[in-house]
């Protein structure tokens, strides 16, 4: 996923651009592991890089949007 959880809040065009390039080396990579080992390519996250993002996301933003009233108390 393009501009996956907590990706909006960037410079789109450039991340999307080093998004575009990481997914490309990373599906190239896994093919090349699958031709080695004969299996299905298959590219998953573990579940703490996943937390371990998460926990940067929260962190960064409560230095940014966490400092800001107006953004505490806005009501969807």
């Amino acid at each position: 996923m393009i501009l996956g959880p907590n990706g909006p809040f960037t410079n789109l065009p450039p991340t999307i651009e080093t998004q575009v390039e990481f997914i490309s080396d990373i599906i190239q990579h896994a093919n090349g592991l699958a031709r080695q080992n004969g299996k299905s390519p298959t590219i998953e996250a573990e579940r703490e890089a996943v937390h371990a993002w998460g926990k940067i996301c929260d962190e960064l933003s409560a230095n940014t949007f966490g400092a800001l009233l107006l953004w505490r108390s806005c009501k969807l």
